[in-house]
């Protein structure tokens, strides 16, 4: 039985036209999976009072913690807060909740 070998060139990459490399190992693959982005929903968020923090500054309270106006969390942003409204923006969307109907 004749054996033989082919020496590739040094900067030889395989084009896999769109599909799997068969070059590469289905197990134990050393590349990690990309993380898929978080998506959050305005429905997370419960809006349960407003109070007046240390020095006077109006606060929300949103899902038992103290917010402030400008402050970040990792999926919402507080905006504006009023007496009885709450704007925080959600994945580039901004959601005005409320906390009674005034008559």
């Amino acid at each position: 039985m004749q054996s033989f070998s082919v020496e590739l060139p040094k900067d030889f990459t395989y084009d896999s036209h769109n599909s799997r490399d068969p070059f590469v190992p289905l197990v134990g693959m050393t590349e990690e999976p990309k993380p898929v982005a978080a998506q959050h929903s305005v429905g997370e968020i419960q809006f349960q009072g407003v109070g007046m923090g240390a020095g006077g500054q109006i606060i929300a309270i949103i899902n038992g913690e103290p917010y402030k106006k400008g402050e970040k969390t990792d999926y919402f942003t507080v905006k504006e807060i009023s007496k009885n409204t709450v704007i925080v923006n959600v994945d580039g969307t901004d959601y005005t909740l409320v906390l009674y109907e005034e008559y």
